[in-house]
């Protein structure tokens, strides 16, 4: 194989090692050739009997296989083996051409061996060796008999010459094809590292594309025409599910929400417009799926013709998350505001109707304790004191809603609360009301504990489960249940609310349920669908939404078409905690108790309280002096020391009631004072009770409320 791509190169060598090799292999060929063709040479001489002729090939032959041997052994010897062959060559054909006279081909062996000598060293050897052999020739002829004529002689003479004319010729056609070929060949090679710094630069190019491509948040899908996927990105891969090697060949579909999206509308429309954005749903490997804004692009190569498709799917899942918390957020402001706007309203209307009240409310008792048991009068005074109960109780509500109504917080034990509304006026009242609908209370053991407004919670309580009877129009079922709940960092946001223990009432009814209309806004005041007479001023879930704000809780409403379920979270707490004043105990219904004539000074700005709280207390035997202002009071206590201040918290023009006591306590350090207001803040209240204020009373009052309070007051000991 070697010597056969040798002779097909034309014996054209190089420096390197495989044309060496080639030629080595050559020579050995030849070499070998003229050792076995002068090895039988010798065998026939002596036979023959020519033993000198014999010795001679012999001793060529010896010559051979020694070059054959010694070139072995460096390849730098070469050229001379290949000189010493030819010439062994032309030793043995001379002695051919002298001892088989028989073979009038042998002067063919000379232009053979001139060839030879060509290709293997060149023209000017092979010129010298064709010189060399006509000479022998020459020689043999006239020297030996021969059956050669002149003319033979003449006609080799003539060949030899041709033979060289035509190897000269050769060679000359054969070096400009070599430098010609080296021109070209060292063109390609400057054309082949042209080309191959392009690749490398477009190669480096290609990996900095696709490493940005598999760096981008966004998912990336290049597709065929047909929609078969040929590459994603890593973002495709991590949010999809689907590995490079999974998703190779498939159809875009397998990313689509929709059965065939891509396919059969997202690919066809690329054919009216080379770009396109659109959302849908994109489709992971585990079937969920994600919100998203697929832009498709149509890739082009040279002379625009279309190559594929580019996908990027954007996630738009925080997105659009952010955009409904941010609506949840205006909703809730918006409700928060009209809350806030219902609040100021209804804490302006309820300090003054607490004051109008004040009279309606106390004034009956007072007649009452006056009138003789069979006074006809008794009737129509019990009448108007009901009715100013009753308006009473609504300015509560409206005070509540205005979030501004002072309570004091303690511990307190929700199972308790429930158990004992169904035992109280308005719990008797639901259920001789509504005697098709029963109810069950399923409450949990060792329920935590909770720090609020017991008597706001009560009145949430009162409300959520009369809502939850009046929404049952037949036969029905109401169930209130309580449970502990632990809220983890990952429920935060389903719920709403801060991590941590809460407590939750759950009250379910069988009704109708809510309209989705009417859902937006059950908890806005007067918002009713039920009968006002009979339902109430339509405040009730409104309070109840301000006492859960109150208390940082939340209310979680679910609706369906058979039952409507309201759950209340509390915030819970695990360990005691001391109420930051005295609470005063419920008023009883005995006689109120009377004074020994101890000094009492009522600062109100309205006159009617004001008046009304002097003859209720000069009744009942206490020495009473009343005035409009702080001021005023603070300049009379000093001149007139006295047992017992009562105090309004909320009064214009001038200082407030906190105020007012401040500075009282720095001219009677030890002076006792009992608040009360129709409307005030739960820091000016907590303020002034901190100061040393026994306690606090709501307008209206009744005649057992303050006289309770006074007489406990004066009667208590001061540090």
């Amino acid at each position: 194989m070697q010597l056969q791509k040798l002779l097909n190169s034309g014996f054209t060598f190089s420096t390197n090692e495989y044309d060496l090799k080639s030629r080595v292999m050559a020579i050995n060929v030849l070499l070998f050739i003229v050792s076995f063709t002068l090895s039988v040479m010798s065998v026939i001489r002596f036979n023959s009997g020519n033993t000198s002729q014999g010795a001679i090939n012999l001793f060529f032959g010896i010559l051979s296989i020694i070059g054959l041997l010694w070139i072995r052994g460096n390849k730098d010897r070469i050229s001379i083996v290949n000189r010493f062959t030819c010439l062994a060559g032309l030793i043995v054909i001379s002695a051919i051409f002298v001892n088989v006279p028989e073979d009038t081909l042998r002067l063919g062996w000379f232009p053979v061996l001139v060839v030879i000598a060509f290709f293997l060293c060149g023209a000017t050897f092979a010129t010298l060796f064709s010189v060399a052999s006509l000479v022998i020739v020459c020689i043999i002829h006239l020297n030996v008999q021969s059956s050669y004529s002149n003319y033979d002689i003449f006609y080799f003479a003539n060949l030899l010459t041709i033979i060289s004319i035509f190897l000269y010729f050769f060679e000359y056609r054969s070096s400009e094809n070599r430098k010609r070929l080296q021109l070209l060949n060292s063109q390609l090679e400057e054309q082949v590292q042209i080309r191959t710094e392009e690749l490398k630069k477009a190669n480096k190019d290609l990996q900095l594309f696709f490493h940005a491509l598999d760096t981008s948040f966004d998912s990336v899908v290049v597709t065929t025409m047909e929609g078969h996927i040929y590459y994603i990105n890593k973002a495709a891969s991590e949010l999809s599910g689907y590995t490079k090697e999974e998703a190779d060949g498939q159809s875009v579909d397998i990313f689509c929400g929709q059965e065939n999206l891509g396919t059969k509308q997202l690919i066809p429309s690329l054919k009216e417009k080379i770009h396109q954005e659109i959302e849908i749903l994109v489709r992971k490997k585990d079937d969920s799926t994600f919100p998203s804004l697929a832009s498709i692009t149509t890739i082009f190569g040279r002379r625009q013709r279309p190559l594929g498709i580019l996908f990027i799917f954007k996630d738009l899942t925080e997105i659009k998350e952010g955009e409904r918390k941010r609506v949840e957020l205006e909703k809730k402001l918006c409700q928060t505001k009209k809350m806030e706007a219902m609040g100021q309203m209804a804490s302006s209307v309820a300090h003054d109707l607490n004051n109008i009240l004040s009279g309606i409310v106390t004034y009956p008792a007072l007649l009452l304790n006056k009138l003789p048991r069979d006074s006809n009068l008794r009737e129509y005074v019990h009448d108007i004191q009901t009715s100013g109960e009753k308006a009473s109780a609504v300015v509560a509500d409206l005070l509540t809603i205005a979030r501004g109504v002072a309570s004091t917080r303690e511990e307190c034990d929700l199972n308790l609360l429930i158990r004992n509304f169904f035992h109280t006026p308005e719990g008797k009242a639901l259920t001789t009301l509504n005697p098709n609908i029963s109810y069950t209370v399923e409450t949990e053991d060792n329920l935590y504990l909770m720090h609020c407004s017991i008597a706001h919670v009560s009145n949430c309580l009162t409300n959520i489960v009369t809502n939850a009877f009046e929404a049952i129009t037949e036969k029905g079922q109401v169930t209130l249940s309580t449970n502990n709940v632990t809220l983890r960092e990952t429920e935060k946001d389903q719920h709403k609310l801060a991590p941590g223990n809460y407590i939750v009432l759950t009250v379910k009814d069988s009704g109708s349920g809510i309209s989705d209309k009417d859902l937006a806004h059950i908890f806005e005041p007067f918002y009713s669908k039920k009968f006002m007479g009979r339902s109430g001023s339509g405040l009730g879930l409104a309070i109840v939404w301000n006492t859960m704000e109150d208390h940082d809780g939340k209310i979680i409403v679910q609706n369906a078409p058979d039952c409507t379920r309201f759950q209340l979270f509390f915030p819970a707490i695990t360990q005691k905690r001391t109420p930051h004043h005295h609470r005063l105990k419920e008023p009883t219904k005995s006689p109120p108790k009377r004074g020994s004539g101890e000094t009492v000074l009522i600062i109100d700005d309205e006159e009617i309280p004001r008046r009304m709280a002097g003859h209720v207390l000069s009744s009942l035997g206490y020495k009473v002096n009343t005035l409009g202002s702080g001021e005023e009071a603070v300049a009379y206590i000093q001149e007139n020391p006295t047992d017992l201040v009562i105090l309004d918290m909320l009064m214009k023009p001038g200082i407030n009631g906190y105020e007012t006591y401040r500075q009282m306590l720095q001219i009677q350090p030890q002076q006792k004072a009992i608040i009360i207001s129709g409307y005030s803040n739960n820091v000016d209240i907590e303020q002034t009770l901190s100061l040393g204020a026994a306690c606090f009373l709501q307008k209206p009052y009744d005649l057992t409320d303050i006289a309770t309070a006074v007489f406990e007051t004066l009667r208590t000991i001061t540090p």
